[in-house]
């Protein structure tokens, strides 16, 4: 064939693949772009695909923070995120935005809480603490050395959340014309999308609302087993609290996010959130009460250091005790019946949070005459008396509830030695 020839044949492959090699991009980035998995889009996405679009992921409530104008704004695990509800009415119709991250990392919350008050007026910041979330394995800014994380799920919980965290808009370094290059015609945004029209032909809304809110579908497991999964699980991962360390880049997290809040007019409140009963003999079955109790200190004397200034008082509140909440008798065998303020030992359920809401947003004066405080607020006076009642309320928990405690010896037999200090 002649190279005149040949320069012609080419001319009419190129042409005629051209439309192909355009529209076929055209097509996905507009599919994407409809169907805005993320809310990257504002206004563009038709209304009824709303409640159908991911509002889990980093991507989504990076994309919905920035965009919501909200007015408080809530932080912390996967615990904040399925416990506090934005539309309480305690919040009194200001707008809420529950951003509890599944596979959180504290440092993590120092770039949300940038994120929003980047582009949000807020008037209060609450944010929720976690003795497991101090773990140094929690971190993004080190290397996922494969050895340090046991069982193997641990490693890849992480590398799935470090990920989410560096392509959404949580990320300080992300480059922002690749992030909406990724979110036209990305692989992830496109099975999204797709996911997004699936559920909405099958009329299967997903379990967040778009505040941010986790209400859990029942599930299909006995209680007890879902404690004991829960329970194990907490007590062999070396993410949780088998081989637990902490490192200063937590401690230093705290630190940062008083100071942005503080550089905003606002006065952060911290929290730790509600475990069961059973999940604190796990704290201690894995060798750690004295690095909890270590922890609660230091985030006191963090706090204190930062208490006052001109737009108000940082506080911390303690909400792990033992009380009729924390208490509830674990259905024990083959019983499917939802206990009422636990879904298993790390979570509990909408209703206690509600108690939870309710305290930090009183006083101490609206509390009924005689009915003892829910949540303790924390400070350099009262902290060891605090721990002490802690100690003295576990042991008496421990007595009167022997059926729960051979549930709980039962767990740890099935665990073995090996994770337990």
């Amino acid at each position: 064939m002649s190279t005149k020839s040949s320069h012609r044949a080419f001319r009419r492959y190129f042409f005629t693949a051209l439309p192909v090699l355009v529209l076929i991009p055209a097509a996905l980035a507009a599919f994407n772009l409809v169907v805005d998995p993320y809310h990257a889009w504002s206004g563009l996405s038709p209304r009824f695909l709303e409640p159908y679009r991911q509002m889990r992921n980093r991507k989504a409530k990076a994309e919905i923070l920035r965009r919501g104008h909200w007015q408080v704004l809530l932080m912390g695990s996967s615990r904040m995120e399925s416990a506090l509800d934005p539309a309480h009415p305690a919040w009194r119709r200001r707008r809420v935005y529950n951003a509890g991250m599944n596979r959180y990392s504290v440092c993590e919350l120092v770039h949300i809480l940038r994120t929003g008050l980047a582009c949000q007026d807020f008037e209060s910041v609450i944010v929720g603490l976690d003795f497991f979330g101090f773990n140094a394995l929690r971190g993004y800014d080190r290397s996922f050395e494969a050895r340090a994380y046991l069982p193997p799920r641990a490693l890849d919980a992480r590398r799935s959340a470090a990920v989410e965290f560096e392509t959404s808009r949580f990320n300080p370094e992300l480059s922002v014309p690749a992030y909406f290059l990724s979110v036209l015609l990305g692989r992830d945004s496109t099975s999204d999308s797709i996911e997004t029209i699936k559920r909405w032909a099958e009329r299967a809304p997903g379990s967040f609302t778009r505040e941010g809110f986790h209400r859990p579908r029942p599930r299909t497991k006995p209680v007890a087993t879902l404690f004991r999964e829960s329970l194990r699980n907490y007590l062999t991962s070396t993410s949780l609290y088998g081989r637990w360390t902490t490192g200063d880049q937590h401690r230093d997290a705290v630190q940062q996010m008083i100071s942005h809040c503080h550089g905003r007019g606002v006065a952060p409140t911290f929290v730790i959130l509600p475990v069961h009963a059973l999940h604190m003999e796990a704290i201690d079955a894995a060798g750690l009460w004295s690095a909890f109790e270590r922890w609660k200190r230091d985030l006191v004397e963090i706090v204190g250091a930062h208490e006052t200034f001109a737009a108000g008082t940082t506080v911390l509140f303690d909400f792990q005790a033992y009380n009729e909440f924390t208490t509830e008798p674990l259905p024990l065998g083959d019983d499917h019946r939802p206990m009422r303020f636990f879904m298993e030992s790390s979570h509990c359920s909408h209703i206690v949070g509600d108690q939870v809401i309710e305290r930090l947003l009183s006083t101490d004066g609206d509390r009924p005459e005689g009915r003892p405080p829910f949540g303790v607020k924390l400070t350099v006076d009262n902290v060891d008396t605090h721990l002490h009642r802690l100690r003295q309320d576990r042991q008496r928990y421990r007595r009167e509830n022997p059926a729960q405690i051979v549930f709980f010896e039962k767990v740890l037999e099935e665990i073995g030695p090996e994770f337990l200090r």
